[in-house]
């Protein structure tokens, strides 16, 4: 079964169902087209869908409140069948009528609907959206807002607008010239092109944030899949989960639509679901291992070395407080890092060997796996990593990447530099950075 957490005051599965493909949304037009969506959602077929997903563990689907889909969840509940919604509200609908609507279907919650709410912050129409969240509340109902923009949420949060929760989408295409109006407002289809470099920025921006939230465009709207194979195909959605439950908080909970036509699409996801579940079980045996640290004077100020499971987990460079349950125990692998670390500070040694575990989202290893390339000596930028991880226009995602780096040294963030040159920032301070470049720099003088 697909896991569950409190969200909103209820039990949730944390992945949900969207319902882009129920309503013609594609964003693969040349392989599923909007006619070929619609014909295949009759009603009928909606419920089968909405039967599959119950048996499979899903118990909340994230619906649009079109007349089609509110008339469909009524009737599906009419057969004696329990659906948790968290509605998206209907732009061509007025929105206190919309609302009404929504109401009498008992959602768990109503979010202001995305595009709509970068339309209006671009206007900067920002009391409309909060004087419609305060409709939703008055109706006795949870508020959402949704958003392509990380910065929207983040100008909700400090401005304390009135919701109690954000529906976050993975890729903005709001800051590349398509910012067009809704396609429900327009009537016309629009062909978007989602940009991997945007999914760390928004993770990031749901970690953020104490309040519950919604990511959805977890396979870019099937874009993920161009030019893949079928025996690809699994891998390829795996990875894409597997970054997004990393990356959201613990009781955050993420949305796919279904287009089940062709292929059982939400047994596959559950199936992946699961097997996600077993790697973070497994995880977690290995997080609840005793901590071991060792401190060390090294040349340049103190570090602290700490150990767990077998492997290096972190370095810290400005080591206070000691946590509590941590032991101070030289381990035979705390002796050994503390040597070959010695030893590099001596100039005697150029690379580590050393077993590592640090810990983080997929996309925050694979900048981390970029950087122990650097050679000894050398130095890249944040955009040179940002190109060779296929992603040119995630500078400042690689940035962030870095700044979360738990292994310093070991793994080289003091190799990265700024665009010009110029040293930028580094956990221990510039001045270790400095003194870490000199070192390599002048080996072998």
């Amino acid at each position: 079964m697909i896991p569950r957490v409190s969200f909103l005051g209820s039990e949730v599965s944390r992945l949900i169902v969207g319902d882009n493909p129920v309503n013609g949304h594609s964003y693969i037009p040349e392989l599923i087209s909007y006619d070929d969506m619609l014909d295949y959602y009759t009603e009928q077929n909606l419920l089968t869908a909405m039967a599959r997903a119950s048996e499979l563990g899903y118990n909340t689907w994230l619906p649009l409140a079109n007349e089609f889909m509110l008339r469909a969840i009524r009737h599906y509940r009419n057969t004696g069948a329990e659906l948790q919604v968290i509605f998206q509200s209907y732009p061509p609908t007025d929105f206190a009528v919309n609302v009404r609507e929504m109401a009498a279907c008992k959602p768990l919650g109503i979010y202001h609907q995305g595009t709509t709410t970068d339309g209006l912050s671009e206007a900067g129409q920002y009391q409309l959206i909060r004087d419609r969240l305060k409709m939703i509340r008055d109706a006795g109902i949870s508020a959402g807002i949704g958003t392509h923009v990380p910065e929207t949420v983040m100008r909700a949060e400090d401005e304390g607008w009135e919701t109690d929760f954000y529906v976050t989408c993975l890729h903005n295409t709001r800051t590349r010239g398509a910012a067009k109006e809704s396609s429900f407002i327009t009537g016309k289809s629009k062909h978007l092109k989602f940009f991997p470099e945007d999914r760390p920025l928004m993770l990031q921006t749901i970690r953020q944030v104490a309040k519950p939230c919604i990511a959805f465009k977890v396979f870019a709207g099937g874009q993920i899949f161009y030019h893949k194979n079928p025996s690809e195909v699994r891998a390829v959605a795996e990875a894409a989960l597997r970054e997004v439950m990393q990356g959201i908080k613990p009781n955050d909970i993420a949305a796919i639509g279904c287009f089940q036509r062709d292929k059982d699409q939400l047994a596959e996801n559950a199936a992946i679901m699961q097997s996600l579940t077993r790697e973070a079980d497994q995880a977690q045996v290995s997080t609840s291992a005793p901590v071991h640290y060792f401190d060390l004077q090294a040349p340049f100020g103190p570090l602290r070395i700490v150990e767990r499971a077998g492997a290096i987990i972190a370095i810290d460079l400005s080591p206070k407080a000691v946590p509590a349950g941590w032991q101070a125990t030289a381990t035979p692998l705390l002796e050994e890092a503390a040597a070959q670390l010695q030893a590099y500070c001596a100039r005697q040694r150029r690379d580590f060997s050393l077993p590592l575990a640090p810990e983080g989202t997929s996309f925050q290893t694979s900048v981390w796996r970029a950087m122990q390339a650097i050679p000894y000596g050398q130095v890249s930028t944040y955009g040179a990593i940002a190109r060779q991880l296929g992603n040119p226009r995630a500078s400042r995602a690689v940035g962030s990447a870095i700044n979360r780096n738990p292994i310093p040294i070991i793994i080289p963030c003091h190799r990265v530099v700024g665009a010009d040159g110029s040293l930028v920032g580094y956990a221990g301070g510039l001045e270790v950075k400095r003194y870490l470049l000199d070192l390599e720099q002048g080996a072998g003088a």
